[in-house]
This record gives structure tokens, C-alpha cells and sequence, in this order.
């Protein structure tokens, strides 16, 4: 603190002028507006902007907070969707992961340099993706749960409840499989147990997973700063996932030219063909990808209008 105080008269200022402003504004804007005030100096220009900006919000109350709320659920709706397309994509991943995990591949990788440093700029990519969904998903996660704490919202803590609860149904569907008896690969009872055991992996990483946390997003009131941090991971999650989709295309068709007998192996799900399942695993990441882009890409437009909105 200043020998004269200022470091306490500027915010109080800063109350002052946001006060000038209709309430409903200053509930949704007021502390942004306050800190914005607070950390600059408060000019004769700055104080008559404030002023300006308050007969404005008066006089345009209603567009400017529909305006702003409609910016700031298109924000929200462009992370659910890439949140979605990634457990698409990680579900792509996880099966290429699998059909790779031989001697061979590891071989080809040692051998043919261009493959291996493929297949590492893929797995950066996933890993990158996997580390930005975490780092934005946790300030999420946990203002939502102070807010349904707070509130006592009995379907917000059901919410929260149901991904472990859809771990847990899928980690006990897997131990029963684990129980049964072995089966030829390509009998009807194998394929019918793995095909089902694929089924509810994705149903309830869908569900339990993409579904509650979207229905948390929309029940949950997040500070636009928050919603700005999701907006931004959103688009780089995007960005990862296309680089590690560039990069996984390129380790197939270089597994392909280089070592034609591992390609076309039989390493695919149930021991067939392996260009079968690649194909149908590259048709979904470039959905997923797909998706993600152009979710990132409505929600860094909402990003812009939000900023030129709060700067008018």
C-alpha cells in the first residue's frame, strides 16, 4: 500500500463507477469491470469511457446481456463438442495402441527411422491433447462443484457420481469376461463378448463421461474467465488432435511402403486384416478431429465477439 492510500481509494473508485452501471449488467460484468479498473490507472479518458459505457448498458441493457450470455453458451457448447470428439478420438488411439502392440511394429520403428519418429510425434500429439483436456477440465470440475455444493443440487452431485459409477460398471463387466472360458477368435461367442465389451466401453465413456460433464457445463454458472480458459484449450486440444492424426497417417502409410507383410498382418480386432480396422479407426479420428475443429473454430469466433463486446 502507497503512503497516500491509493492502492485502497482505486478499487473503491472502481465500485463506484461500476455501480453507475444497471444491476443485471454488473451481475454478470461487474467484477470483470471492477478488476479491469483496478489494475490500470484511472485516467479523466478512463472515467468518461466507464460513463459512456454506462449509458450504453442502460440504454442497451437487454442486447448487450443477451448478446454476451448467447457468446458465452456457444464458448460452452464448443468445448462439450470437442470434449466429445476427443473420447471418440482417444477410443481410435487406444484400438491403433492395441493392433501395434507386437514386436514387429517396434522393430520397423528401429529400423526405418521415419516411422519411428512418426509414430513418436503421434503419441506427443495424444499426450499433448490428453494434458490440455486435464489442465482446462480441473478449474471446470471444480467450480462446478463448489456451485452444486453450495446450491444442494441433488442431479449436480448425481452428475459428478456418474463416471465413477460408469467405471465401475465397465471395470466389473470386464473382470466377468476375464472369468469365461477362452473361445476360438473368430467363434460368434468371442466376437460377441468383445464386440460388446467395445459397445459399452463407448457407451458409457459417451454417456457417463461426455454426457454428465456436458450436463454439468449447462447447469453450472462459470466466470467468463474460466470460459475464456476452456475456449482456448478447447482449440489447442483441437490442434493436438489433428497433429497426432497427421502424424498416425503418415506411421500407416510409411508401415505400408516399408514393410508390406506387417501392414497387411492380421493383427486387426479379432485377428482380421489389419488395413480393415486402421481404415474404419482413420474414418472415425477424422470425424473426431473434424469436429473438433470446427467447434474450435465457432468458439474462438465467440471468443472475439465476447471481447469486442466487453471493450465497447
Amino acid at each position: 500500500m502507497t503512503a497516500d492510500g491509493g492502492t485502497t481509494r482505486r478499487p473503491q473508485v472502481a465500485v463506484v463507477l461500476v455501480r453507475m452501471y444497471p444491476r443485471p449488467w454488473r451481475d454478470r460484468y461487474g467484477e470483470e469491470l471492477i478488476d479491469l479498473l483496478a489494475a490500470a490507472p484511472l485516467t479523466g479518458f478512463v472515467v468518461l469511457d466507464v460513463v459512456r459505457g454506462a449509458l450504453d448498458a442502460h440504454l442497451n441493457l437487454s442486447e448487450l446481456v443477451g448478446a454476451r450470455s448467447g457468446m458465452l453458451v456457444r464458448i460452452r457448447s464448443a468445448a462439450a463438442a470437442i470434449f466429445a470428439a476427443w473420447v471418440m478420438f482417444c477410443f481410435a488411439a487406444a484400438v491403433v495402441a492395441r493392433t501395434t502392440n507386437e514386436p514387429g511394429f517396434d522393430e520397423a520403428a528401429y529400423a526405418h527411422p521415419l516411422i519411428g519418429a512418426l509414430r513418436w510425434v503421434a503419441i506427443a500429439g495424444f499426450a499433448g491433447s490428453l494434458l490440455v483436456v486435464a489442465c482446462a477440465a480441473a478449474p471446470l470440475a471444480v467450480a462446478a462443484a463448489r456451485q452444486a455444493c453450495r446450491r444442494r443440487d441433488p442431479v449436480a452431485l448425481a452428475l459428478f457420481a456418474a463416471p465413477p459409477a460408469g467405471l465401475a460398471i465397465f471395470a466389473g463387466y470386464t473382470a466377468l469376461l476375464f472369468q469365461l472360458p477362452d473361445q476360438p477368435v473368430h467363434s460368434v461367442g468371442n466376437v460377441v463378448m468383445s464386440g460388446s465389451w467395445l459397445v459399452l466401453g463407448v457407451t458409457l465413456a459417451e454417456v457417463a463421461g461426455v454426457g454428465a460433464a456436458t450436463a454439468l457445463m449447462r447447469r453450472t454458472e462459470f466466470p467468463p474467465a474460466l470460459l475464456r480458459l476452456a475456449g482456448w484449450a478447447a482449440a489447442a486440444a483441437a490442434v493436438a488432435m489433428s497433429i497426432a492424426l497427421s502424424a498416425g497417417t503418415g506411421y500407416g502409410l510409411a508401415i505400408w511402403i516399408e514393410t508390406p507383410s506387417l501392414f497387411f498382418s492380421s493383427n486387426g480386432v479379432f485377428a482380421t486384416p489389419l488395413p480393415l480396422t486402421w481404415a474404419a479407426l482413420l474414418l472415425v479420428a477424422v470425424v473426431a478431429s473434424a469436429t473438433a475443429a470446427l467447434a474450435a473454430l465457432r468458439g474462438m469466433g465467440a471468443l472475439r465477439s465476447a471481447r469486442r463486446t466487453v471493450s465497447r
